[in-house]
């Protein structure tokens, strides 16, 4: 009886282990359990952004040159298919690539088996899309482990389209290449009116020799009326999106010279204020030019106003002491003036008797034309000379006689060739007129209509 009760006693002290176990086992289940959903949740989340990653991540064997993983196909980034890129089977990256850039691919294999541990290896490279266009990938790698001899097996990288990127810099490149090289100075201001940055013509312009980066724009303004104030600048270069005219510089020799000012800004939405963009065009050469095309422009101008004058009061000699004026067109008061000036002057070098006055190819005179000839034909008399007046027609006549005009002391013929005729017969008479004359000449200028 005790035998049997020492033996119950024992295996229910066995059964209360082993349920301890049980449940230790459960708990341990269940951790692990826990664990395994955790890496689950883990794995499939680091999944989701391996995948959703912009870029191509892969794992490459590079001693059997083939995939382990990869979250896409670099096909992928050409804008193929699955089922283009499965047709290409394990010749993609031959089929895709260019020789001259395959070769370069290969070549980086090569160094990848000779790399250190964190050591990252860059390499561009172009695959071509189905258009015959191509994309630019830059390609990072680093070992991801290494065979039992330490050698690098697999590699892990990621692959980036970096076509735009690279467009854009070759883009900028061009830019400021383009900026460097202009004849005209660009430089960039900050709000405060300070050189960001010029180019090489910006500072030949304003202070050869010199710095001009982070020095204000305001210290190459020229003093005086002929220049800005630094306050007047401030407010055009800086307080407007945009402005132009023309603004003078001063070098440190004390030489003044002018430019073309454009200012840009380039952000105005810049909370902080709007950097400038400020072009100069040195124009004092041109502004020079102009002066002296303006001065010789007016030179121009003048004689042909000159040769004008001449040509609106001709004074034809016809003979010894005989003078002719044939007029045409209009006659105003300072071409009234000018004949009277052109006629005593004619008379007194001639020295001559008679004057004829023709405006057969003057429109119906005015008050200025028949002021003019009454003035002229009283000087010609102090002079001792007679002026006969010819071509005068209905129109004409009427016109004088309808403005009052006194032409007393004035011989009046029909046509040119009379009036030439009359005074030749003057002449050969050797007469001169006298009082008696000027009491006929002034019967005979009266006109009726």
């Amino acid at each position: 009886m005790k035998d049997e009760d020492l033996s119950a006693e024992a295996l229910r002290a066995e059964n209360a282990e082993l349920r301890g176990l049980v449940e230790q086992l459960r708990a341990q289940v269940a951790t692990l359990e826990q664990e395994g959903r955790a890496l689950r949740e883990t794995t499939a989340r680091d999944r989701r952004i391996i995948e959703g990653l912009p870029l191509l991540v892969y794992l490459f064997d590079i001693v059997d040159v083939q995939s382990v993983y990869a979250n896409r196909n670099v096909a992928e980034l050409a804008g193929y298919g699955p089922e283009e890129i499965e047709a290409m089977g394990e010749g993609v990256l031959t089929t895709l690539m260019p020789a001259e850039d395959l070769g370069g691919f290969m070549r980086n294999l090569e160094r990848l088996r000779r790399a250190a541990d964190g050591e990252v290896l860059e390499h561009e490279y172009r695959i071509r899309k189905r258009d015959g266009t191509c994309r630019r990938l830059l390609d990072r790698v680093v070992v991801y482990s290494r065979d039992p001899g330490g050698a690098p097996r697999v590699v892990l990288g990621s692959v980036q389209d970096v076509t735009e990127q690279r467009e854009a810099e070759a883009a900028l490149a061009r830019a400021k290449a383009l900026v460097e090289h202009a004849l005209d100075g660009i430089a960039v201001l900050d709000p405060a009116g300070n050189v960001l940055h010029a180019n090489e013509a910006f500072t030949e312009m304003v202070a050869p020799g010199e710095r001009v980066a982070g020095s204000a724009i305001w210290r190459w303004l020229a003093p005086g009326p002929a220049g800005l104030s630094a306050e007047q600048a401030e407010s055009l270069f800086l307080r407007e999106e945009s402005w132009s005219g023309r603004v003078d510089f001063q070098r440190a020799d004390g030489r003044t010279w002018t430019a073309r000012v454009d200012a840009i800004a380039l952000d105005r939405q810049a909370t902080a204020g709007a950097a400038m963009a400020i072009f100069l065009r040195d124009i004092t050469a041109e502004i020079a030019s102009e002066v002296e095309r303006i001065a010789l422009q007016e030179e121009v101008i003048e004689a042909q106003a000159s040769a004008l004058r001449e040509l609106g009061t001709p004074l034809i000699p016809i003979a010894d002491g005989v003078l002719a004026m044939p007029l045409v067109g209009a006659i105003d008061e300072a071409r009234a003036q000018r004949i009277i000036e052109v006629l005593l002057g004619g008379i007194t070098a001639q020295q001559a008797a008679v004057a004829i006055l023709d405006i057969t190819g003057v429109r119906a005179p005015g008050a200025y034309a028949s002021d003019g000839l009454v003035r002229a034909a009283r000087a010609a008399r102090l002079l001792g000379a007679e002026v006969v007046l010819t071509g005068v027609g209905p129109e004409a006549a009427r016109t004088l006689i309808e403005l009052g005009a006194d032409l007393s002391g004035i011989v009046t013929q029909g046509s040119f060739q009379s009036g030439i005729a009359y005074a030749l017969g003057r002449r050969r008479r050797g007469v001169r007129p006298s009082p008696a004359d000027e009491r006929s000449a002034s019967d005979r200028g009266r006109l009726s209509t």
